[in-house]
C-alpha cells in the first residue's frame, strides 16, 4: 500500500499520527482526539488552500519588511539556500524591501527573548513612513 499523502487522507490518518505522537511523548497521555482532527482538518484545508492559490503577480506599491528567524530549525530539514536576501518579496513590490534577522528559528523567535527583538523590528517597520522607496 502506497503512504498516504497528509493533506488528503482521511480519520484513521489522523489517528495514525496522534498514536504515534502520543508513543513519542509530544503529546500528553491524555490528549482528546476530536480536538486534533479539527486540528488536523485545518491543516488539510491550508495546504489545499496553499496548493492552488495563484495570486496577481503584479507588484504593489508599499514597502515590505522582511523578518526572518536566524536559525534554521532541524526538525523542518536543510531547506534551499538563496542568495536573494528578500527571499523572494523583492519581486512583490516596487518599493523598499527591507530585511532583519530575529534570533531563534520559526517557533522560538515567538517566545521570550527573542520576542522582544520581532516586536522591535515590528514597531520600527510601523513607525516607518511609507514614502520609502528602493
Amino acid at each position: 500500500m502506497a503512504a498516504s499523502d497528509p493533506a488528503t487522507s482521511g480519520p484513521a490518518d489522523a489517528n495514525w499520527l496522534i498514536d504515534r505522537l502520543l508513543h513519542a511523548g509530544v503529546l500528553p497521555r491524555d490528549t482528546r482526539r476530536e480536538p486534533f482532527h479539527r486540528y488536523v482538518d485545518l491543516y488539510r484545508a491550508n495546504v489545499k488552500a496553499a496548493a492552488t492559490y495563484h495570486p496577481d503577480h503584479t507588484p504593489i506599491d508599499v514597502p515590505i519588511v522582511v523578518l526572518k528567524a536566524a536559525e534554521r530549525d532541524a526538525a523542518l530539514g536543510p531547506g534551499h539556500a538563496t542568495a536573494d536576501a528578500s527571499l523572494g518579496w523583492a519581486t512583490w513590490s516596487s518599493a523598499l524591501v527591507t530585511t532583519a534577522d530575529v534570533p531563534g528559528t520559526h517557533i522560538t523567535m515567538l517566545r521570550t527573548p527573542a520576542v522582544q527583538t520581532l516586536a522591535d523590528h515590528l514597531r520600527a517597520a510601523i513607525e516607518r513612513p511609507l514614502t520609502e522607496t528602493r
